[in-house]
């Protein structure tokens, strides 16, 4: 008796016990099932913790207008250049000289007064036209007094004419030519050293200088002035 209770177990145990290749034991069915069952849950759980990527909103295309060619109304509304135009000057049409000529002229005008009007608008100071310079008057030669008479050399010197140019007065009525009074003095040096003592230049009582020049009967300043340069 106590060998059949022992033995009831056993066999109950080895009732339940499966008897083909896979099995997992009493209530589980078949282990390969089960298996495949567990993976597809453990699948499923790991693709639910894995967040979905984020897909941007796709951006609208804008293409461009295309441009809008503007009115030709050269600046006087709708009207064409054509109907703005005087018939006398539309394109293609002869021109008179005459009108070409009349309105060059007045356009010429126009720039001009425009010109000078800018000009005076925009100079600190009116323009002043140039006011010829007349050239200096040349100043009479002084006389120096030498030991032996006037100083023909410093007369020279001073002198700021040239020979022939006259800077005093003559006149008078004279005895004696100027050619005749000349001819008393064997050189011109001698003539004027006698002019200059006689009251010369600025006098001429003896007609020795009849042009006015300040040099009596030709005689010449300009060796004594080019020694000096």
């Amino acid at each position: 008796m106590k060998i059949l209770v022992l033995a009831l177990p056993a066999l109950a145990l080895m009732a339940c016990t499966p008897t083909g290749p896979g099995t997992t034991g009493v209530g589980f069915g078949d282990y390969g099932e089960y298996l495949a069952r567990r993976e597809a849950e453990l699948v499923g759980q790991r693709q639910a913790a894995i967040p979905a990527p984020q897909i941007a909103p796709a951006q609208p295309v804008v293409t461009a207008a295309a441009p809008v060619p503007a009115p030709a109304n050269n600046g006087y509304g709708s009207a064409p250049l054509s109907a703005l135009v005087p018939s006398a000057i539309q394109p293609g049409a002869a021109v008179p000289s005459a009108a070409v000529a009349t309105n060059a002229a007045g356009a010429d005008q126009s720039l001009g007064q425009e010109a000078l009007a800018t000009l005076a608008a925009t100079s600190p100071t009116p323009v002043q036209p140039a006011v010829p310079v007349a050239p200096a008057a040349p100043v009479p030669a002084p006389v120096v007094q030498g030991s032996a008479g006037p100083n023909l050399a410093a007369y020279a010197l001073s002198a700021t004419n040239g020979m022939g140019q006259q800077i005093y007065e003559r006149g008078g009525f004279h005895l004696t030519d100027s050619g005749k009074a000349c001819a008393k003095y064997i050189s011109p040096d001698l003539a004027q050293m006698a002019f200059l003592e006689k009251g010369g230049p600025r006098k001429d009582s003896l007609n020795l200088d009849p042009d006015g020049d300040g040099f009596a009967c030709g005689w010449d300043p300009r060796p004594f002035q080019a020694a000096r340069q």
